[in-house]
Order: structure tokens, then sequence, then C-alpha cells
């Protein structure tokens, strides 16, 4: 993951890699900020006992891909009290019988936060 802003140090431990759960207003320790994110993720996967082992005669064939990614970006804006997250991400599907291509996931985030001005 690639992050760019003034003060990174300030953001470090708030990004997380679930789909819509970028960001973690609880690491966020500044009183103000922002920043842009950009990550890449490939994932290579040899087996999965829970598709490929011994399954029941009824259960439904898939076939797993092997090398699957995904790619996106997103934007953190900040306040003391609230901030506003959105992000996107591209991937391609787990299995090759899925009906789609590929997956765009959108997000956008109004959050609330307590920050201590105390310091």
């Amino acid at each position: 993951m690639l992050r760019f802003s003034h003060h990174l140090d300030t953001t470090t431990g708030t990004q997380g890699w679930d789909k819509g759960k970028y960001i973690d207003a609880a690491g966020l320790t500044s009183a103000k900020g922002g920043f842009v994110f950009l990550f890449a993720e490939m994932h290579r996967q040899f087996y999965d006992q829970t598709i490929q082992g011994t399954r029941d005669d009824s259960a439904s064939s898939v076939t797993l891909r092997k090398d699957r990614y995904s790619m996106g970006g997103g934007a953190v804006w900040f306040r003391p009290n609230w901030g506003l997250s959105a992000s996107v991400i591209y991937s391609v599907p787990d299995y090759r019988e899925d009906w789609n291509d590929r997956y765009i996931f959108g997000s956008l985030t109004l959050f609330w936060r307590q920050h201590d001005s105390r310091g």
C-alpha cells in the first residue's frame, strides 16, 4: 500500500484490506489532516479443501482461480470530530464459473470520532 500526505506518522495503522473497511478512524492520532492511498494485491492459492476436497455428489462444481488480484485507491479527510473517506477497488472473481469477469466496489464513509486536544 502506498500513502501520500503530510505527516504520515499520525495516520499509521489506519488502513485495512477488507472491501468497504479500508479506514480505521480510531488510528487517526492528529486533530485534522488527510491522505491518499493506492494498493494492489495478488493471491496465489494452491489448494482449497472446501472446494477441491471430498464433497457430496449433489454439490455443484466450481473451479477456483489460482491467481487472483485486486487494486484500488482512495482518500481520507478528517477534522477533530468527524471525517470522510472514499475508496474504489477493482478485483477479479474467485471462480471461473462466475458470470462477471470483474468486480468494482466503491465505498463512501462519513465517520465521527473523538480527538483529545489535550495532547
